[in-house]
């Protein structure tokens, strides 16, 4: 290696040179400062499309090609990526031409996959169409006549892009998209259970959980009463979560509530003469595409999460099944080994024993009160005492009695008469305009007897001879069973005499 040698006067790389002065201290005010970047290096995000200029073109030449027809046929093999009209060599571009005119005259015939692709293009950006639906027609026609699995798959998703970006309607949403809206549905009667019926939320919980009626002798054999006891016993819970710290409880089940960038007709040729304008289409209550500034976003809940066994929910069933067991004895116990915590088994049980209580006052005998028949004997007890009182009797302001039926007297074998089955000569006179179809409303008011408890004594002493209440109705309208009828005047024309 070479040696420098340096003459006298001559300035050297280890020449004394003056020490610079330190920086001045920033203030703590400067501190506190935020870091300023110069405009011309702050970062802005951009969304990056490789066939942006390349879809440019494509939209220029599409204009022009709109209207071209051709009688050309095109028999080989052509395949290119992202094709666009300046892929094509001249007698494939005019076979295109052919094979488009055919296809826009209703001939479905064999084209290159390429050829097929590149009228895709061209139906996204309504080159060469009077509406959209005319365009989404034609997807659905290309969708029908072509079988291979990767162009189908394209046009599932570009159909769906194809209907939200033009906005085509509920009717095309409801087709489209009803797988999306079956899962939607579940997520979001898993997420406000309360807002729902509870067999419907026993529905949903049931897409996520391995409780199933085929693990279960109590789903089996209780489906109904089953179903209704766990759906509120799991809305009780969420309800018991969200009031105690936790409202995003059951995004455990139905997934997260979020909003997503979303890319329109991702990995086509497709260019926007000019950005779209702001608007939200909504697919559901759960699921909706809203375009900002030219940009799209997603959202829904647990968006592209597909729906899944959560062992959470298995158990939350399976206690549930052990409680409605344990409480209203369907079938036999379940031996308890979920992993549910003592606090939610608390509030379980609770929302079980709750159901089962509402469950047996259903089952009871409802008694009906009449407030306005006892308003009316209520009125006549006052009249009466008012009217004793006063030394007064009422004999004189009776209506007139109804004429009694004749009493078919039971003779003794002491020659004394006797009223058959026991009745009293009321409840005998009434039974018999019962029968005869007389007066008897005339009947009890002559005597200020009520209907109904005189129908419950008549009931009571023929019990033991029909085994059977033989009056039924009510106050206004009573009646003797048919069935019973010819059996009593039997009893009692064989006590005449």
């Amino acid at each position: 290696m070479a040696v420098k040698w340096f003459q006298a006067g001559e300035a050297s790389d280890f020449a004394d040179r003056p020490i610079p002065p330190r920086p001045t201290p920033l203030t703590e005010a400067q501190a506190a400062e935020p870091a300023r970047v110069p405009p011309s290096r702050a970062f802005q995000w951009q969304q990056w499309n490789p066939l942006a200029e390349k879809a440019g073109l494509f939209a220029q030449d599409a204009l022009q090609y709109a209207d071209r027809e051709s009688d050309a046929v095109y028999r080989g093999v052509f395949r290119s990526y992202y094709t666009t009209y300046r892929d094509l060599p001249k007698d494939v571009l005019e076979g295109y031409f052919g094979w488009r005119t055919r296809l826009r005259r209703g001939s479905l015939g064999y084209a290159p996959l390429s050829f097929v692709f590149l009228y895709v293009y061209e139906i996204l950006g309504l080159f060469g169409f009077s509406d959209p639906e005319d365009g989404f027609e034609r997807l659905e026609q290309l969708y029908a006549g072509y079988e291979d699995p990767v162009l189908r798959a394209y046009l599932q998703r570009w159909s769906r892009d194809f209907a939200v970006y033009y906005n085509l309607g509920e009717a095309y949403y409801a087709r489209i998209f009803a797988g999306e809206r079956e899962t939607d549905q579940i997520r979001a009667v898993l997420c406000r259970p309360e807002e729902h019926d509870p067999k419907a939320v026993f529905a949903a919980m049931q897409q996520i959980s391995g409780w199933t009626g085929a693990r279960s002798v109590c789903l089996r054999d209780h489906g109904d009463e089953a179903a209704e006891a766990m759906g509120l016993a799991y809305t009780a819970l969420c309800r018991h979560r969200r009031e105690n710290g936790n409202p995003r409880f059951p995004e455990i089940f139905s997934g997260t509530r979020s909003s997503q960038r979303y890319e329109m007709f991702r990995s086509a040729v497709f260019s926007e003469p000019e950005p779209h304008g702001d608007c939200r289409v909504e697919i559901d209550p759960v699921r909706a595409f809203v375009c900002k500034d030219g940009s799209w976003r997603c959202s829904a809940l647990g968006a592209n999460q597909p729906l899944k066994v959560v062992s959470l929910m298995t158990d939350l069933m399976r206690e549930t099944d052990r409680l409605l067991r344990e409480t209203a004895g369907f079938g036999h116990p379940l031996k308890p080994g979920s992993k549910v915590d003592p606090e939610t088994q608390a509030v379980l049980q609770a929302a079980v024993e709750a159901w089962d209580w509402d469950r047996r006052a259903a089952l009871r005998p409802k008694v009906e009160v009449r407030l306005g028949l006892l308003a009316g004997i209520r009125s006549d007890a006052d009249h009466t005492a008012a009217r004793l009182l006063e030394g007064q009797t009422d004999e004189d302001e009776l209506p007139p009695a109804a004429p009694e039926p004749e009493a078919a007297p039971a003779r003794t074998t002491d020659g004394e008469i006797s009223p058959p089955a026991g009745l009293t000569a009321d409840e005998l006179g009434f039974l018999r305009l019962l029968l005869d179809g007389g007066d008897w409303r005339g009947f009890c008011a002559a005597r200020r007897l009520l209907p109904s408890l005189l129908a419950d004594a008549v009931n009571e002493k023929l019990m033991e001879v029909c085994a059977d209440t033989v009056i039924v109705g009510d106050e206004t309208e009573l009646a003797v069973l048919e069935d019973y009828a010819e059996e009593i005047r039997g009893l009692l024309s064989q006590t005449e005499g």
